[in-house]
């Protein structure tokens, strides 16, 4: 029998007892056998996560009963959604699922709709749902694709058209884009939103500080001078005007660009 050296047995002993490496620190080794050589784990716990893919939530109701509405002319176009309180999502699947409405019972008067949700799936119902709500008239109307101020004119390019439910509008909200064409905002109007008629006027074509011809006119004498434009103006809108010779500040009517009309009470 061949006797190992007792320093190589030494030295054998000592590689055997150091711990395996992993795949990165011994780049030499082949990975299956660096895994085999390693502890296995404590024994833990595992579990099986099923996330739903499919969801039909109170959105997707409103959706359906819109189009109901719609596809039976109660109007147009039609928003509709659930009463207060009910769940955001009716019913989950890991499966395509669609919304049926069935017994559609709707009050024109009150706004208000009920009926039941069948949740239906490869033609089988899996759950049925009673499901109210109200529901609200959309109204199309011209709202800006940009926010703009007083001194700009507003074009069609800048206009779009927008449904709003008919309870967010005011008597004196604009529907027809061709009345804001050509007009000017009072103040600054932001975008996206209904626009009432008192916030546009006729564009500015008198500004603060430019030079005016001020004129008076009746049925016996016509007086022309010169002024300052102390406000600006819209054609056809009053402003205050100091008149360049005596200083004098009246008001009088812009007539046109640097023009302005002095009332019958103002003395130049």
């Amino acid at each position: 029998m061949r006797v190992i050296p007792p320093i190589i047995a030494l030295l054998a002993a000592a590689f055997f007892a150091l711990p395996a490496l992993a795949a990165w620190e011994n780049p030499m080794a082949p990975t299956q056998v660096l895994a085999t050589a390693q502890p296995a784990p404590p024994p833990g716990l595992t579990a099986t996560v099923s996330a739903p893919y499919y969801q039909i939530t109170a959105r997707d109701i409103g959706a359906a009963v819109a189009e109901q509405m719609e596809l039976q002319a109660i109007a147009p176009k039609i928003e509709a959604s659930l009463n207060a309180g009910s769940p955001a999502v009716f019913h989950s699947a890991n499966h395509p699922v669609k919304v049926v409405i069935h017994a559609l019972q709707i009050d024109p008067t009150s706004k208000r709709w009920q009926g039941q949700a069948y949740m239906v799936a490869a033609g089988k119902t899996e759950s049925i749902k009673p499901v109210a709500g109200t529901f609200s008239t959309l109204i199309e109307v011209p709202t800006l694709t940009r926010q703009l101020g007083r001194h700009d004119i507003i074009e069609a390019t800048d206009i779009s058209m927008k449904a709003v439910p008919e309870r967010h509008l005011r008597k004196e909200t604009v529907t027809d884009a061709k009345a804001l064409i050509g007009q000017s905002p009072r103040a600054i109007i932001s975008a996206n939103r209904p626009i009432r008629a008192s916030e546009v006027n006729a564009p500015i074509v008198v500004k603060k500080g430019d030079t005016v011809q001020m004129t008076f006119t009746n049925a016996y004498m016509s007086i022309r001078t010169s002024g300052i434009a102390l406000e600006d103006g819209a054609k056809g809108q009053m402003i205050r005007v100091k008149n360049e010779k005596s200083e004098k500040a009246v008001s009088g009517h812009v007539e046109a660009a640097g023009r302005v009309e002095m009332n019958a009470g103002s003395a130049l």
